[in-house]
């Protein structure tokens, strides 16, 4: 990273200004993370079928369990288990600071972040390569019961191709090198502090904040292409911004014949109780 910070208005001001790019690899892949589960639905639904003398054996054989690198019982390399993914994050961090009088002080800052992400669940993309086969095996099953499905039934191959596929591993190979629309973009804090230092209020000391955090992705539309139904990845469902109102109070004093310092401060989250629910996932 670099910057430059300016000591204006005879240290009154201060100003900075910071750029910054960071990488990672075998990141776990928060937006991708559900995906493990339905798999694992998937494979413990299909094995406990074949053990089951009431569901009909498929051609083939009854479904095995994994035989090779297994993600939820491997003990080597228990980060696996995660959808990992390779991000870099760049940016840009801005703050300004004021102080008026040595009792107050004002801060503004805002921020702006792009990841990106490669490899994303590259583990369990391979790892349902290895057990297409097995499930394929189920595709004209009834989702519910392992029987033959009637019509209007959801199948084990509706399931996997709109859990695994649809909303899963195709968005995530759709995603290799986009920039992440799940985290917000922007964020701005306004944070200001007054403390007394003479009168019936010494000691004491108020403040307040506002931050604001920009929209942020929450799901995909659907669209049509050549006729099939896929994910519209380049038109994501968006958020509502999020706004909080803080507020503190606090007390400075000295303990212990003034040989201790102490400061006892009240935070208050959310003043003005705004309840509003906020989307996390469409």
């Amino acid at each position: 990273d670099y910057g430059f910070m300016l000591d204006l208005m005879e240290g009154k001001l201060q100003a900075r200004v910071n750029w910054y790019k960071n990488s990672q690899l075998r990141n776990p892949s928060a937006q991708f993370n559900d995906i493990r589960w339905t798999i694992r639905e998937i494979d413990n639904r299909l094995i406990s079928w074949s053990e089951n003398p009431d569901v009909p054996v498929p051609a083939g054989g009854p479904v095995v369990a994994p035989t090779t690198w297994d993600p939820f019982t491997s003990n080597t390399d228990a980060l696996r288990a995660n959808p990992l993914s390779d991000l870099v994050a760049e940016g840009t961090e801005i703050s300004l600071t004021y102080n008026p009088s040595k009792e107050w002080r004002v801060r503004l800052s805002a921020a702006k972040t792009e990841s990106t992400e490669t490899n994303i669940a590259k583990t369990w993309r391979d790892y349902v390569d290895q057990r297409l086969p097995e499930w394929q095996r189920f595709y004209d099953r009834a989702w519910d019961d392992g029987l033959e499905a009637e019509p209007g039934d959801e199948t084990v191959e509706d399931r996997v191709q709109t859990e695994v596929f649809l909303t899963g591993l195709d968005i995530a190979a759709a995603s290799e090198g986009r920039s992440n629309d799940r985290i917000s973009k922007w964020r701005v804090n306004l944070v200001t502090n007054y403390e007394f230092t003479e009168g019936r209020l010494k000691g004491f000391g108020v403040g307040g904040a506002i931050r604001w955090r920009d929209e942020r992705g929450i799901g995909f539309p659907m669209t049509t292409l050549n006729g099939i139904e896929v994910v519209d990845i380049n038109n994501p469902w968006f958020g509502e911004g999020e706004k909080n109102v803080d507020a503190s109070i606090s007390y400075k004093t000295r303990m212990f014949g003034e040989k201790v310092r102490a400061k006892f401060q009240l935070n208050i989250q959310n003043i003005l109780d705004d309840t509003d629910p906020l989307p996390q996932r469409a």
